[in-house]
């Protein structure tokens, strides 16, 4: 397993599997069960699986603290690489937004769930989606994404690829909590 934290060095890295299936899944870090289910599926149905680890200020409201949230890097490596994790992408902050103003709203169905409670949180997530997607930039490279939340299907499915047969949507749920 090899961790890459620049976004160019991403795509360099993944332009070697343009005839792969390659499956992203997104997390925040501080592994658990749930994200080592979303890793199994993934190696069920990918060639290489590659693992986001970014702890999205974007996400988190002012009464929410963003620097408290758990962070183990070393913990998180190793259990995604004994969960068959082939990538670590665990950008910097700047890496992922420089300075970047641009926003999606997802509206809806980010009120149904915890948007409502929590103001910004469903915009954080539906940009990082964006953000995350558009590392992929080789037309040919199949990209797979593991979808946690509705939120992420709408981006994916409405602003990115509404037609596209390079994208595989793996839905389930899990009783993990």
């Amino acid at each position: 397993m090899k961790r890459v934290e620049k976004i160019e060095e991403l795509r360099n890295e993944l332009k070697r599997y343009r005839d792969k299936k390659i499956a992203l899944v997104p997390t925040m870090g501080y592994l658990h069960e749930g994200h080592l289910l979303l890793v199994k599926k993934a190696r069920e149905v990918a060639d290489i699986v590659v693992m986001s680890i970014f702890v999205n200020p974007i996400q988190f409201g002012p009464n929410e603290d963003f620097d408290k949230y758990p962070r183990d890097i070393e913990r998180d490596e190793m259990l995604a690489k004994s969960a068959g994790v082939d990538y670590v992408f665990y950008p910097e902050v700047t890496e992922m937004y420089n300075n970047s103003k641009t926003f999606v709203e997802v509206s809806e169905v980010s009120e149904g769930l915890c948007g409502g409670k929590r103001p910004g949180h469903f915009r954080g997530v539906a940009i990082v989606v964006l953000k995350l997607f558009n590392i992929e930039t080789e037309k040919t490279l199949s990209l797979l994404w593991i979808l946690p939340l509705s939120v992420e299907f709408i981006v994916v499915s409405n602003v990115l690829y509404p037609k596209s047969d390079k994208i595989y949507f793996i839905w389930f749920q899990s009783s993990i909590n």
